[in-house]
């Protein structure tokens, strides 16, 4: 199990370093999981290394999108409770997008 995080999330890490060094704007995120296909297309990382903690993160999906979809569900209750107005659509998702930068 160690084994099977230390390899997704050093994907995941050395996306962010790519990003940190050339500035591109692809998100890490994704840099890392195209770093991961690649080494397991080219048979650097066998799936069995992987293969738990992947399964272990598809089937629980839906739990880290949760949040996502009771946002776009009920957003002005949410945002009134949370803030106590109404903010406009535009300085939502400009603190969404703030949000997301950092």
């Amino acid at each position: 199990m160690i084994r099977q995080c230390f390899i997704i999330f050093g994907c995941l890490a050395i996306g962010e370093l790519i990003v940190w060094l050339t500035g591109i704007t692809i998100p890490s995120s994704i840099i890392g999981m195209m770093l991961l296909a690649a080494m397991l297309q080219m048979k650097v990382i066998k799936v069995e290394w992987v293969k738990g903690m992947s399964d272990f993160l598809i089937s629980n999906m839906g739990f880290f999108f949760a949040h996502i979809l009771v946002m776009s569900r009920y957003p002005n209750s949410i945002m009134e409770q949370t803030y106590g107005f109404f903010p406009t659509k535009q300085k939502l998702l400009r603190k969404i997008y703030m949000e997301l930068m950092n």
